[in-house]
């Protein structure tokens, strides 16, 4: 939960806005702090004027153009910028306290999805040991009532038993599917999809894990992605927070188990090849 609570308070949205938020403010404080710094500028420009003289000449055709260096050195400017850079370290202040608290609520987040789910998980294992179980109750009451040694009453209750443990299961799956989400909405989660479903098919083999997602000869590893590069450069950064089992076990089981219970692949059958005609068989045809 360490290392899901320290990558929220790094790469949560809201901390990284707020991250941005802060550096505008420092810039902020740079640039009213240059108003007290002297400025030299480039000035040139150029006109015509006509005028009427006094003398029998007549009108006075006039061009002009000049170019010049300006020097600007501010000496006073009634308090304006220094007004400006207490509102601009004002803001920055602000801003390291807005950080501060997305960080923590980030923290806080984490911590809650996280615990959401393993508690979920955890729920979900009983769940399914508590279907069994009523499952063999109903079993078991079926028989005692075509036995005579219990009453319609008793099968109703188990059956009933059975549909409610399964209401509860895929609740509690879909809350644990939820967790899972809203945790990854702080921080991204360090669960690669080929990676994760290779882990299930080899029934946690880390070799062949490591393999689909480092890469080997002649094979592109899952990690290789720029984005998995920079969050889990290899796998044992993959799996140092111990929370890619956890994960892939939560998200991709039920779904390979779906897969391997209610997808059946049928081949279609090949289709017979044509004979062959010697050139022999079709002169005498």
């Amino acid at each position: 939960m360490t290392q899901w609570v320290a990558a929220a308070k790094k790469d949560s949205i809201a901390v990284q806005v707020q991250q941005a938020n802060l550096d505008i403010a420092e810039r902020e404080i740079s640039k009213q702090r240059a108003g007290h710094y002297p400025t030299v500028d480039l000035v040139a420009n150029s006109g015509n004027s006509k005028s009427f003289g006094s003398t029998a000449l007549g009108m006075l055709d006039t061009d002009f153009q000049n170019v010049g260096i300006q020097l600007n050195i501010p000496i006073f400017q009634g308090g304006q910028v220094v007004s400006r850079q207490r509102e601009a370290a004002a803001n920055r202040t602000a801003s390291q306290s807005n950080l501060e608290a997305a960080r923590r609520s980030a923290a806080l987040s984490a911590s809650q999805y996280y615990l959401g789910v393993v508690n979920g998980l955890a729920q979900v294992r009983a769940l399914k040991a508590a279907l069994v179980s009523s499952q063999s109750a109903l079993e078991s009451n079926k028989l005692g009532y075509e036995v005579g040694v219990r009453i319609n009453i008793d099968v109703l209750n188990a059956e009933n038993q059975v549909y409610v443990t399964r209401r509860d299961l895929a609740k509690a799956t879909l809350d644990r599917l939820l967790a899972v989400w809203l945790q990854s909405m702080q921080a991204p989660l360090p669960l690669p999809p080929k990676t994760a479903l290779k882990w299930l098919a080899d029934h946690g083999d880390g070799h062949v894990t490591r393999e689909c997602y480092e890469g080997g000869y002649q094979q592109t590893g899952e990690g290789e992605d720029p984005f998995w590069q920079r969050m889990y450069p290899d796998f044992e950064a993959l799996t140092a927070c111990g929370a890619f089992e956890t994960l892939a076990d939560t998200v991709y089981a039920p779904l390979q188990h779906w897969v391997n219970t209610c997808i059946q692949v049928v081949p279609h059958p090949q289709p017979d090849a044509p004979e062959r005609v010697t050139p022999a068989e079709g002169a005498q045809a």
